[in-house]
């Protein structure tokens, strides 16, 4: 996630302010290891499910 987002900063900064920069790994691994999965699997699949256009 960290590689990806440095490799994409320009386009993070029109969608996202980031007044510290990128987040480091070990921040971004304390971020996901505070999620609960349940909800996080709950949260994501909704997100797909209105990404995605039904046919």
């Amino acid at each position: 996630m960290h590689r990806w987002a440095k490799n994409r900063e320009s386009w993070l900064a029109l969608h996202l302010a980031l007044p510290n920069g990128i987040p480091s790994r070990d921040c971004i691994r304390r971020l996901l290891m505070a999620l609960k999965p349940e909800a996080f699997q709950r949260c994501f699949q909704d997100w797909i499910c209105d990404a995605i256009p039904a046919d």
